[in-house]
């Protein structure tokens, strides 16, 4: 699957967290992306509804964020639309046949959870496009609205867990397709207790065994396609927070997933073990949804 991601579609918001959300877009390039489109959506939610007049100021605004990026060679272009945010945004993602949508976290709560709002949350929730979600949090102190992205360097360090579903498969095939991207890859499988039978557990250094030959496999497959360094690892343990635990580990630096699958990814649309992903990993996560 090559060039998985040559069209990115950012939704602007001109929020605190926008600014150094956008810094990210030179970044997109190293994953592909060789066109961004850049939409702001003039919420119908607010108690007044928005001016049809503001809308050529806020084409303004875009236009400018878009001649920053064009400086630099990234083919940007821009849409002011009304409505819902997510929704907006979807139907544009699918009428300019983007590839990849491009949504921020919104920094964390006390707990330290990444607080996705709820635009980011429906897109990830509906989205039949790839999401990807880029940490913001706070820079210094909250009340001075600054924020920073968490890490923008995508390419360093890629995880990928994987259960060998059919929807991993698919998360798996957008790896490949990120080319020359990735300097280190690692193959992650998790062996989760709950989601294992009685016989299974029972049997479990077969287990261990087969599910090694199918790292191997991948492991095999990738170096054969790319230029990375490709790791693999078993682990055991509950399959989202194992996943959480590992990526800080490896100071990883993006991580693909599957939003479906057996076992960890088996609930229909963003099951709650992935959105654990999101919500805990203070590293990028790029969501593969499942093929419809």
């Amino acid at each position: 699957m090559s060039n998985s991601f040559s069209h990115a579609l950012l939704g602007v918001d001109f929020s605190p967290a926008t600014e150094p959300l956008l810094t990210c877009v030179p970044n997109l390039m190293s994953l592909g992306v060789e066109k961004m489109t850049l939409v702001y959506v003039m919420d119908i939610h607010y108690p007044r509804a928005p001016e049809t007049e503001h809308v050529s100021h806020y084409e303004k605004r875009l236009g400018e964020l878009a001649a920053t990026f064009e400086a630099q060679g990234v083919d940007v272009d821009t849409q002011v639309r009304v409505g819902d945010p997510a929704e907006e945004v979807l139907t544009a993602a699918s009428e300019q046949h983007a590839s990849v949508i491009v949504v921020g976290s919104h920094g964390q709560n006390v707990f330290g959870e990444a607080l996705l709002g709820s635009v980011a949350s429906t897109l990830t929730q509906k989205s039949t496009l790839p999401v990807l979600v880029l940490a913001v949090e706070a820079a210094g102190d909250p009340e001075d609205e600054q924020c920073r992205v968490v890490r923008s360097d995508l390419c360093t360090h890629i995880l990928h867990p994987t259960d060998f579903s059919s929807v991993a498969e698919r998360a798996y095939a957008y790896l490949t397709g990120l080319g020359r991207c990735p300097e280190t890859i690692t193959l992650l499988h998790v062996q989760d207790r709950k989601q294992a039978t009685r016989i299974q557990w029972a049997n479990i250094e077969e287990y261990d065994r087969l599910d090694q030959a199918r790292l191997q496999r991948l492991q095999a497959d990738l170096e054969g396609r790319s230029e990375a360094e490709v790791e693999i690892r078993l682990e055991r343990g509950p399959t989202a927070r194992t996943v959480v635990k590992v990526a800080e580990e490896l100071e990883a630096s993006l991580i693909v997933l599957g939003k479906q699958g057996r076992g960890y990814l088996s609930e229909v649309m963003l099951g709650s073990a992935s959105r654990y992903v999101v919500r805990h990993a203070r590293v990028p996560v790029l969501l593969i949804p499942a093929p419809r």
